[in-house]
């Protein structure tokens, strides 16, 4: 097996297990109604920081300058067009000039929720938008 084969079962790997811990907890809260103690919430969203960490080092390295500087490129200019799009959405929901976004999450934290939303939705779209632009120009 070629290193890059092992490199790309490593990283799925680490993908599968991060998304059934965090699929796991989920589910047990959703359809069992299981409110896990906080010390096992603590130890799970450890447990998840520490696999994305990995998964994300190891995708890191495994990149080639031209792609490394591309990823460079697109978040700082297009996840800080999102910051900027996200402060004017707040901005105008705060001046009653538009409507709350519609996916306010129920609870007590959801306008909180809500808003860390509509922030890091906007810079993934900005950073899309920014390195599909990065990679079109450098075709």
């Amino acid at each position: 097996m070629t290193q890059r084969r092992q490199h790309v079962r490593a990283m799925t790997f680490n993908l599968l297990a991060v998304g059934l811990v965090i699929g796991g907890v989920l589910a047990l809260k959703h359809f069992a109604a299981i409110d896990l103690p906080g010390w096992l919430r603590l130890v799970a969203l450890v447990a998840v920081l520490a696999g994305t960490t990995a998964f994300v080092i190891a995708w890191w390295r495994a990149l080639d300058e031209v792609a490394r500087e591309a990823h460079k490129f697109a978040w700082y200019w297009g996840g800080s067009a999102g910051i900027v799009v996200a402060g004017a959405v707040m901005i105008l929901v705060d001046s009653e000039r538009m409507a709350v976004p519609h996916f306010i999450l129920p609870g007590p934290h959801g306008d909180f929720a809500a808003g860390c939303a509509t922030v890091l939705l906007a810079q993934v779209i900005g950073y899309t938008a920014a390195w599909a632009g990065w990679w079109w120009s450098h075709r």
